[in-house]
């Protein structure tokens, strides 16, 4: 078959599978061969589209082999050859000033532009396409260093180049330096010991060429002149083998003393462009020499590293020496507070004493020649020796690693061994020992990495919960006395480790836990979290932790909430709250502490704005909490908003809830005030509550307008409407996803504008409770429901002159079912819904009513710009069912379908579009209500209305 071009077409899915790099070659056997090379593309990027062809590519398409350079880093002045070899190209052209090229194998001179780092590309052409090749010259001014200690540490293989495989170390054959034409030679070279003993640092200098260097850890390698030595130069030799060993980047330093290192060569980053890459391209033969490269004037300084820093061990009891360790690299200085002082090398360790029952954290920064410098903390906690014995013991984990901020996010927990000690010696957990059962409570586990892992005495197992819960161990009918603990991390995945966690214990079965160790807060800055024993190895076994005795232990206040932060007077507000290890609890309302139960609630009824603190007590000091609740002084006590115009202090906003005016930027529905729940920014949440308790016990009826106007049009999160009775009332935040309101004691309503995994729509509405979804509807797909996005249809749009969309929701007290109308269509019909079921309310039939939201990544503005709910059955359509006129009286008669919850108005016109007042005020009565005779002014026209005064629009 003779061909001059191929094409091919992309697959239905996964544009990520397209080739983007590839050679073709012809043979006329496929057995025997030869094949022969007839074009090779690099990097070139595939259409997108499916199912469609991509360019013609030709086989007389020009080819470059080669476009390199003499000397990749000269001094400033020096003119260094650009060589290449071409196939099939009709033009050549070196850009840079260079110009047209001739000859298809031929080499130019070139000066390049001095203390810089130029690149220079060859294009070749000829009538079907062109090729492109580059090559980079760096110029320096030329300087000299003396030091007697050098140390060359890589910071890129070849390996890191594409189409070059994998390294499993690096690898030269002799390293030598220069001053002037002379050689400098070392007395020793040094290395972290992880070398092949017939390949150590000393091959380097051993004038062999057929010996080498060869490191698995990639590490550093240091020479030492034997007294200072002055340099200006250096070069190195490849290996025998493997060039994806050969060093690319490099980064040369200079000491006297091994414990301040200057910097004087920086062959890792592009001169005057802090963190782009630049590689030296050493010669692919083997055991070929590189060029002598000239030290520069002034290379750029990497910032000093903290690879490691910690204390072993991290929790120990008082009175305790701790060994701080530590590992940097491009540091002068290094010291360490809380009264260590100075200390030097690379890696090195000191001791310290950390003060009796505290929680210390020690700070290491590092410092390097130019006065840049970098911090890291290391926590030690100490506590008096303690003891606990129970028969159930329940380990939970408050955060992992993956929450520190440089690890990766955690897709699960996993420990590998768990273990309990007494008087240093650790319990026999195996079956022919106390043999627990071992059990994890809301987990998610995969087979053969169950909970039965962390006792099987085999460090090479473990167990992995992908929901990251905790650990039950039962050891009924024993009693287990222990006074430490810990655990194996497991085999990979640092970020799964647990690094804060309390542990509990029973003695009757489950009914009720006690405290044994609470290791979350900084107790002497319970507003930093702590975390310990992050970024082992794997397969370590931590050191026993102790257990804390009672005078080591703070008390914990794990809920103090006001159910109003804001309160209209006269109304209660209602304390809530619940601590452990306390010996004793007191509550303080300005007025002197006064003493109540560890766990409770009081009602309270303010007539002022009030602090409340509740102070917690035991051995080892006091923990406090506060809420305050604000008195309404202004606004109204009904939710009749037309717009938010006379919004005032009624309502409880939160996060980044506002009333704002977006007229005229966004057009609809008009020059007034709206609820912004998320400004159009990424990663807001906000929180709107009305102020005061509304009696949902007989039903109600509301009707609110949804603006979700974002710039991308992208959508994201959504809103909730909730009704809720949680402890934190009119003053409470979803945690976390706003859109789905809360998990317990709330009737949530969302309106989801993303779509996100297993969603099937980008406009939805969701009812849920505590036992989880009630009813869904996806509105892109709706009958008689259009929506403002565009691509896919979403409840989103950048169009600031749409309208807002239109709710009623009714809710039916006495039959327990919803209604939900959505631009006057209904969407969700008889949704079983049961607010005393989902405790939404509270006894009375009361609860707290609003609105949250949320963006992320995507964004939009999330409004209400009209909101009315009305307490009571919710009203029957509006309609005349019978009327009279008397003509000689002028008077008029009406019956209407009606709800005692409304007030009517009548209203007449004589040309239907001009209504005037004829009654007002008119109370509604169950059912229907007939008005008495209501006079009239005779036109040759009239027209009559029923109005519902209440809600009119």
């Amino acid at each position: 078959m003779t061909a001059d071009s191929y094409r091919f077409a992309t697959a239905n899915d996964f544009d990520a599978r397209d080739p983007i790099s590839w050679t073709i070659e012809g043979t006329d056997s496929v057995v025997a061969g030869p094949w022969v090379l007839l074009d090779t593309v690099i990097c070139h990027p595939t259409t997108t589209d499916r199912f469609t062809y991509e360019k013609e590519f030709f086989f007389c398409r020009p080819k470059i082999s080669e476009f390199t350079t003499s000397a990749q880093i000269v001094v400033n002045g020096a003119t260094p050859s650009l060589d290449w070899n071409t196939e099939i190209a009709d033009t050549l052209e070196i850009d840079q000033g260079v110009g047209p090229v001739t000859g298809d194998i031929g080499s130019t001179t070139v000066t390049a532009p001095s203390d810089a780092d130029t690149t220079y590309t060859l294009t070749a052409g000829n009538t079907d396409d062109t090729a492109t090749a580059t090559a980079t010259i760096r110029s320096v001014e030329q300087s000299a260093a003396m030091f007697r200690y050098y140390r060359f540490s890589p910071v890129r293989l070849r390996e890191a180049l594409p189409k070059v495989g994998g390294a499993n170390s690096i690898q030269m054959g002799e390293f030598e330096f220069f001053n002037g034409i002379s050689e400098v030679s070392p007395v020793g070279a040094t290395d972290d010991g992880n070398s092949p003993p017939a390949e150590g640092p000393g091959n380097l200098i051993d004038g062999d060429f057929g010996s080498k260097w060869l490191n698995f850890g990639k590490g550093p390698v240091i020479f030492d002149m034997g007294s200072p030595a002055e340099i200006d130069g250096y070069s190195f030799t490849t290996g025998n083998d493997a060039p994806e060993r050969d060093p690319i980047a490099w980064i040369l330093e200079g000491s006297d003393d091994q414990a301040c290192w200057i910097t004087i060569d920086n062959v890792s980053e592009v001169q005057g462009s802090p963190g782009v890459e630049f590689n030296f391209l050493p010669p692919l033969g083997r055991g070929l020499d590189t060029q002598v490269i000239p030290l520069p004037t002034s290379p750029p300084v990497p910032d000093p590293e903290i690879a490691l820093f910690g204390a072993f061990p991290q929790i120990t009891t008082d009175n305790s020496t701790v060994t701080l360790l530590w590992e940097t690299a491009f540091a002068c200085d290094l010291e360490i507070d809380q009264g260590v002082g100075i200390v030097t090398g690379d890696m090195g360790s000191t001791t310290a004493t950390p003060p009796n029952n505290s929680d210390t954290v020690y700070t290491l920064t590092a410092t390097n020649a130019v006065g840049a410098n970098v911090s890291f903390p290391g926590g030690v906690r100490t506590v008096g020796q303690g003891e606990a014995a129970y028969d159930l013991i329940r380990f939970t984990p408050l955060r992992l690693a993956e929450t520190l901020g440089f690890f990766g996010g955690a897709n699960s927990i996993q420990i590998a061994e768990f273990q309990f000690y007494n008087n240093g010696v650790a319990l026999d957990l195996s079956p022919t020992g106390l043999n627990p059962g071992v059990s994890n409570p809301g987990g998610n586990f995969p087979g053969g990495e169950g909970p039965e892992k962390v006792v099987d005495g085999d460090p090479g197992t473990k167990w992995l919960d992908f929901n990251k819960q905790g650990l039950v161990f039962d050891f009924f009918p024993n009693t287990v006395t222990f006074d430490a603990y810990g655990w194996t991390t497991a085999n990979d995945a640092a970020e799964r480790d647990p690094v804060a966690w309390r542990l509990e214990g029973s003695s009757d079965g489950g009914a009720t836990w006690e405290l044994i160790d609470n290791v979350d807060k900084n107790r002497d800055n319970p507003a930093q979290d702590a975390a310990f024993y992050f970024g082992l190895p794997r397969g370590t076994t931590l050191p026993p932790i102790p257990v804390p005795d009672a005078n080591s232990l703070p008390p914990l206040i794990n809920l103090f909430a006001a159910d109003a932060v804001i309160l209209f007077p006269g109304e209660e507000v209602i304390l809530t709250w619940e601590t452990e290890a306390a010996d004793s609890v007191t509550l303080d309302d300005g007025g002197g502490p006064v003493t109540v139960a560890g766990s409770g609630s009081q009602v309270e009824t303010p007539t002022a704005d009030t602090t409340w603190t509740l102070a917690a007590t035991n051995g080892w000091g006091t923990v406090t909490a506060e809420v305050t609740t604000t008195i309404v002084t202004s606004g109204t006590d009904v939710i009749c908003y037309e717009n938010f115009d006379s919004a005032g202090d009624e309502l409880s906003l939160l996060g980044s809830a506002e009333i704002v005016n977006a007229f005229p930027g966004i057009a609809q529905p008009g020059n007034a005030n709206r609820l912004r729940l998320t400004p159009d920014e990424a990663s807001k949440a906000g929180t709107a509550w009305f102020g005061k308790r509304i009696d949902f016990s007989a039903g109600f009826q509301t009707f609110f307008d949804l603006h979700f106007i974002g710039t991308q049009n992208a959508g994201a999160d959504g809103l909730s409407f909730m009704i809720q009775n949680t402890p934190g009332g009119n003053g409470a935040e979803p945690d976390g996803f706003n859109e789905e309101g809360f998990p317990a004691k709330s009737l949530n309503i969302k309106f989801d504008s993303f779509p996100n995994a297993g969603e099937t729509s980008a406009g939805s509405i969701t009812v849920s409770d505590n036992l989880g979804q009630i009813a869904y509807v996806d509105l892109a797909t709706f009958p008689g429901i259009t929506l403002a996005g565009s691509t896919p249809a979403d409840l989103s749009s950048d169009d600031t002159t749409v309208a807002p969309y239109e709710v009623k929701i009714d809710y039916d007290a006495v039959g327990k079912v919803m209604d939900i109308f959505f631009n006057g269509v209904l969407v969700i019909d008889d949704a079983d819904v049961d607010l005393e079921f989902a405790e939404a309310v509270d006894a009375s039939g009361k609860g707290w009513v609003g609105f949250s939201a949320r963006t992320g990544g995507e964004y939009e503005a999330h409004d209400i710009t009209r909101w009315i709910l009305i307490p009571g059955p919710p009203a029957p359509p509006l309609e005349i069912t019978d009327f009279t006129v008397d003509l000689d009286a002028d008077t008029a008669v009406f019956t209407f379908s009606s709800t005692t919850t409304r007030t009517y108005r009548v209203t007449g016109s004589s040309d239907g579009q001009t209504f005037t007042n004829l009654a007002t005020g008119i109370a509604g009565q169950a059912g229907s209500t007939t008005t008495g005779a209501i006079p009239f002014v005779e036109t040759a026209v009239k027209l009559f209305r029923i109005e519902e005064e209440s809600i009119l629009k």
